[in-house]
Parts: C-alpha cells; sequence; structure tokens
C-alpha cells in the first residue's frame, strides 16, 4: 500500500502535530507501507530527502519561523504544492490520502479527489476547527467554514484526537461527516525510568498564551520553592510575555527554547524532572502531555478539553487561568514526594496502556484498507 501524508508542518516544523505526522510515516514504513510526505518548505531545509524511509518533498513558501506559521505562509504554501501534488499522483499509485489538519492542507486533498479521484482521510488537530483556539485564526474562521464544510462532507473519515474536538467539529462544521477518535500514539519506550529526578518543573509547548504558563509564574510568585527550577523547552508568538512573567519568580527559571523531539536536550528534560504542568484552555491529544505521562512526570493540568480525556485520574487538575488553583497544587506536590512518584507511575502506566503507538497505528491500517476496498468496488 502506498500512502500520500499531506502536512504543512513536518520537523523540524511545527509543534506536536508534525512530530506526530513523522511519528506516524516512520512507524508505517516499519510496516511495510511506501510513504511519501508532502510538506511545507522553509530556508535551510532539503527540497527533497529520505528520512527514515519516508520520502519528505519540501515546497517552497514564504515560511521564515520554524514554529509558527502565518495564514499567507500557509496559502503560498497551497499554491506551490498544488503542482506538485499532481505530479506525485500522476507518476506514483496511491491508494489514498492522509492529510493533516483541515486547512490549509486538506485543500490539497480535496483537489486530488476531484482530479484523481484519490480517497482521503483527514486527522484534525484543532486550531483548523472554529472555536478551538482563541490565540489564532479566529478573523479567518469567519470566512472558511463553507470551505470546512465541504472538505469533511468530501473526506472518507475524519479524526478528531480527542472526544472535546469532536464535538466541536459537530457543532461548529458539520455533524453529517464520518467521524472516529483516534488520539496521538506514543513510543512506549521512548525514555528511560533509570534517570535520578532533579527537582525541575517543566513547561514543554508552543508558546501560546491558552496554554497557559504564565498561570504558573503568577502562583510560583508566592510560592516556596527553595531548592527546585522551572525548565521551559519550546517556542512561539507568546515567548516575551513568558519571560517577562518570569522575572517576578524567585527561583531559577531556563528557556531552553524550540528543542528538536529527538534531541538529547529534551529527552534529558522529561528525563530528569519531576513535575509537568499544562494549564492550557483549548488542547487535543497534546504530545507534550502525553510524553510528561510517557516519561512518569507528576502532572498538573487543565480540568478541561483533550487534557483531562488524556489524563484520566492520573494527574492534579486545575481550572484555566486560575493561579490559585496551580499554586495549591504546586504546592501539594513540592511537599509530598510519595505523591509525585504515585502520580508519576500511575501516568507512565496510562500512557502505556493507552496511547502505545502500535494500537494507533493499528487502528489507522484497519481505516486505511477499509477504505481502499471502498475504492477498488468503485472502480
Amino acid at each position: 500500500m502506498r500512502i500520500l501524508l499531506l502536512n504543512y508542518e513536518f520537523p523540524p516544523l511545527g509543534g506536536g502535530a508534525g512530530d506526530a505526522t513523522k511519528t506516524m510515516a516512520r512507524a508505517l514504513v516499519s510496516r511495510g507501507l511506501t510513504v511519501d510526505v508532502v510538506t511545507m518548505g522553509a530556508r535551510g531545509l532539503k527540497p527533497q530527502e529520505i528520512v527514515d524511509g519516508v520520502s519528505v518533498y519540501r515546497v517552497k513558501s514564504l515560511r521564515k519561523k520554524k514554529e509558527t506559521a502565518e495564514t499567507i505562509e500557509m496559502i503560498s504554501f497551497v499554491l506551490a504544492a498544488i503542482p506538485v501534488v499532481l505530479k506525485l499522483t500522476k507518476k506514483n499509485k496511491y491508494d489514498l490520502v492522509h492529510s493533516h489538519f483541515i486547512i490549509p492542507t486538506s485543500i490539497l486533498a480535496y483537489i486530488l479527489k476531484k482530479i484523481r479521484k484519490l480517497p482521503y482521510l483527514v486527522t484534525v488537530h484543532g486550531s483548523d476547527v472554529p472555536g478551538y483556539n482563541p490565540d489564532r485564526f479566529t478573523f479567518e474562521h469567519l470566512f472558511s467554514r463553507p470551505f470546512l464544510k465541504l472538505i469533511v462532507k468530501d473526506a472518507a473519515v475524519v479524526i478528531p484526537l480527542s472526544d472535546y474536538l469532536k464535538g466541536l467539529i459537530e457543532r461548529n462544521i458539520s455533524s453529517r461527516c464520518k467521524l472516529k477518535v483516534l488520539s496521538n500514539g506514543i513510543d512506549p519506550n521512548r525514555f528511560s525510568t533509570a534517570a535520578v529526578k532533579n527537582n525541575w518543573l517543566l513547561l514543554s509547548g508552543r508558546h501560546l498564551k491558552r496554554k497557559g504558563f504564565q498561570y504558573l509564574f503568577k502562583a510560583a510568585e508566592s510560592l516556596e520553592l527553595k531548592g527546585w527550577e522551572i525548565h521551559v523547552a519550546g517556542d512561539g508568538p507568546y515567548r516575551a510575555n513568558l519571560v517577562e512573567a518570569a522575572k517576578s519568580v524567585k527561583v531559577k527559571v531556563v528557556f531552553h527554547g524550540w528543542l528538536d523531539k529527538n534531541s538529547t536536550e529534551l529527552k534529558t528534560l522529561y528525563e530528569k524532572s519531576k513535575i509537568f504542568v499544562m494549564p492550557s484552555k483549548a488542547e487535543n491529544s497534546p504530545i507534550s502531555l502525553l510524553e510528561a505521562m510517557n516519561a512518569a512526570l507528576a502532572i498538573i493540568t487543565a480540568n478541561t478539553t483533550g487534557c483531562k480525556e488524556a489524563v484520566g485520574d492520573t494527574a492534579l487538575l486545575v481550572s484555566p487561568e486560575d493561579p490559585d488553583q496551580i499554586k495549591e497544587c504546586v504546592s501539594r506536590l513540592v511537599q509530598d514526594q510519595a505523591l509525585i512518584e504515585r502520580l508519576s507511575l500511575a501516568a507512565r502506566q496510562r500512557a502505556r496502556e493507552k496511547f502505545s503507538l502500535d494500537q494507533v497505528i493499528d487502528s489507522y491500517l484497519e481505516i486505511y484498507k477499509r477504505i481502499a476496498v471502498n475504492q477498488e468496488s468503485r472502480d
């Protein structure tokens, strides 16, 4: 089976969705599939290369930053990618197209279905759905809904990564598309549990206001955290605000910047930290949260959206934008090593049982086969 994977973000570009696409592509190749990826290009990246057995085609675009893409940059990618995907689908016989994000990427999948009669499925990550991300694309969603509805209607399957996102799609786009919830998957053996844990609180993810990292800094202003450090991985448009907020914290705060998922530095941060904090007001199936569970951290996260779905009863839950609740939870953990150990072990066990990459890939392969069989019957 040959699959064309589309995502405007693919490492080293983007965040969790890009990492998830790369992880999926590599896993599909290990199962014997042929996988080609079409993604955005950027300065310093090869236009074409083979990465872990995956053929990656990077299309020229106006993108300037690795961590984020603006609307005009996405438009430039779609326009430049149309002739690329048409050429690839003329040259190669693909069984289907797997697109990540409804827009901008699935515009290409929709075009390919109309011209090449190729079926497609869409994995939805969040910001492409109206009502999900208060930080970005609110203006664009004022006129994008007709396109969103058209794309999901024509998709063989639409895959939101959480029940929360499924509900948003049904309410804000369409309740008539074929929806199936599948979470992101993680490698249960990625992190070692043999590393000695330090008194570190870890924040990891794209620096956006909705992530709520600033509320941890607000909580830490009046916390007794002697002997502890706060480490922050990632970058994004809200970084300057976070750096300013960190100045009022009495303990050491280290900003590590944007780190490759497979870097030793990021792996070390997860393995050596004790507490992970993600008080985000809008998440789907966040890779950074799943990684924290997998790395056996005690977790403080939001009591809403995909965060609550991911952790179940293995974390301390807080209301988004509530530094007082964060303060209370951090205080409980730093004073109770037994609680840290209990939560961390429970989180790791849940990650291994519910979010194993093998289980997720098995589910996708079943969907692929069903789509391919249906397409053959039509032909």
